[in-house]
């Protein structure tokens, strides 16, 4: 579908779009710290319009918890989860999975049509991304905003507003159709520590489901200086 046709059907519908059947998914930690007030700011500034979002905390510091509170106010349902993880090499993906999963779990518990992650250093450009998203759920079941040059093709940035096909969707600003979050969890594995929860869902569902990335939603990331961890794939 062009672009064209995309304005065309968001064109036929002038009225405000309600979100409701949204669940916006955050996982984040005191390593986050030097992003996650100008990542809430960006957030709440956005035209969520009644969609449903959900932080969990994986810090080991309690009173990061209580500051992420604060950062929310009312307008987020923060939750907490300690993982008591020995190895330091699968510390992080124990974090990052455990947190997705009890998203998934209270995504679960309700009615809403659509699970979406954002992750707390990936920023929306616009503010009416999530309208963006809604504008082409008939054209995929997994979907992604562009935010990592270091994995999206740079001729994504640059060309025409479409939606691209994919085989793996990043988990950064993306997506999923309820029908995918209730057949496939969120997991990880020793065989491959250097792929993340991203790459097995697409990797499970990615026969069955269709997976793009739309070039419309663009997000700033911000990283610290030294250096991302990186987003490993399953072949």
């Amino acid at each position: 579908m062009s672009y064209l046709e995309l304005r065309g059907k968001v064109e036929q519908n002038k009225q405000p779009i309600c979100h409701d059947s949204v669940f916006i998914a955050i996982y984040t930690n005191k390593c986050k710290e030097y992003c996650d007030q100008r990542f809430f700011s960006n957030l709440f500034s956005s035209n969520l319009n009644h969609a449903s979002v959900n932080v969990v905390d994986n810090s080991s510091d309690i009173e990061y918890t209580k500051k992420l509170e604060k950062i929310c106010e009312d307008k987020a349902n923060v939750y907490r989860i300690d993982i008591d993880e020995k190895r330091k090499d699968v510390r992080f993906l124990r974090n990052v999975t455990e947190s997705v999963l009890l998203l998934r779990e209270k995504f679960l518990e309700g009615n809403w049509k659509y699970f979406i992650i954002l992750e707390s250093d990936v920023l929306p450009k616009d503010n009416e991304w999530l309208t963006s998203f809604m504008e082409v759920t008939d054209e995929a079941d997994i979907i992604g905003g562009l935010y990592y040059m270091g994995f999206h093709d740079p001729g994504l940035w640059q060309g025409e507003i479409r939606v691209v096909p994919t085989h793996h969707v990043l988990s950064g600003c993306t997506l999923y159709k309820r029908e995918v979050i209730e057949k496939y969890p969120f997991r990880w594995s020793e065989e491959n520590l250097g792929a993340f929860p991203d790459a097995y869902i697409c990797f499970d569902a990615g026969n069955e489901y269709r997976l793009a990335n739309y070039t419309k939603i663009v997000c700033d990331h911000l990283e610290k200086s030294q250096g991302d961890r990186g987003h490993g794939r399953i072949s």
